[in-house]
């Protein structure tokens, strides 16, 4: 039997504070990044991470390519981009299932070759 190791006060924090996001994402009157950006406040203000390592994340490529895709898409949402390529998605697969699969993959693929490793 495995002896779990003993409810310390910085697990009791962390417990509460992810239960408190968890619950805010379900209810989800506050938007998710609002929430994840208070939960990183909420982990350094209570001394369970340092400063330095709650925003070390930030430092992180993968992190900012992530957040560049978040711009990225808005722009493209906003501006319409993305209903013309999914216009041209629809014309170009027609009604078949495997004819939309291949066109996805004909554009995803490319793509990828400069978005290699990224976490999404």
């Amino acid at each position: 039997m495995i002896d779990a190791p003993p409810l310390t006060g910085e697990i009791a924090i962390t417990l509460a504070i992810g239960l408190g996001a968890l619950a805010l994402f379900i209810w989800n009157r506050i938007r998710i990044d609002v929430v994840t950006l208070l939960v990183m406040v909420a982990v350094i203000l209570t001394g369970v991470v340092s400063p330095q390592e709650g925003i070390s994340g930030f430092a992180n490529e993968a992190t900012i390519t992530v957040a560049a895709m978040f711009v990225l898409s808005a722009g493209l949402v906003r501006t319409g981009g993305v209903e013309v390529l999914g216009k041209w998605m629809k014309r170009m697969a027609g009604e078949s299932e495997f004819r939309l699969l291949a066109v996805s993959l004909a554009i995803v693929i490319p793509v990828s070759a400069f978005i290699n490793n990224t976490p999404v």
